[in-house]
């Protein structure tokens, strides 16, 4: 016997490649590498990664009854994107389709990722220390005004 009765192929069946994936793997070039594993082995719940041949990644966590991913890059967290603008979030970021901002607040430096989609603005901060050359690819310098 193999171990696989009617039960356990019914749960491997229901764990397939979910289809953003599947989508992700067809539109972005093959330097982008998309990989995912269902969380506790809920097939309901997934986990994705998209790295970069520059070796940032993308990390998204999704739910079928959500409408919306948590979506990181690195140290960027960002508000729920979509899940309908998620694969444009995902081929915007391996195109390099964003912009990377330093600026200064009193006694700190920050750093604001931010890219357009579908006409809404996804952006996220984080403090710039050990700035990682893919972001030193991307930076541009603004001045806040004094105040």
């Amino acid at each position: 016997m193999d171990g696989e009765g009617p039960a356990a192929r019914s749960a491997t069946a229901a764990m397939s490649t979910p289809e953003i994936v599947l989508e992700l793997r067809r539109v972005l070039p093959p330097a982008a590498q998309v990989t995912w594993n269902h969380v506790f082995g809920n097939a309901d719940h997934f986990d994705l990664f998209i790295e970069r041949a520059d070796g940032s990644t993308l990390f998204a966590t999704f739910a079928t009854w959500i409408d919306e991913a948590r979506v990181s890059i690195d140290d960027y967290i960002f508000e729920p994107v979509p899940n309908e603008v998620f694969t444009e979030f995902a081929r915007m970021f391996v195109a390099d389709l964003f912009t990377i901002r330093a600026t200064r607040r009193p006694f700190l430096r920050w750093l604001q990722f931010s890219m357009v989609v579908d006409g809404v603005s996804y952006s996220s901060f984080r403090r710039a220390k050990n700035i990682e050359p893919w972001e030193e690819s991307h930076l541009s310098f603004a001045t806040e005004p004094d105040g």
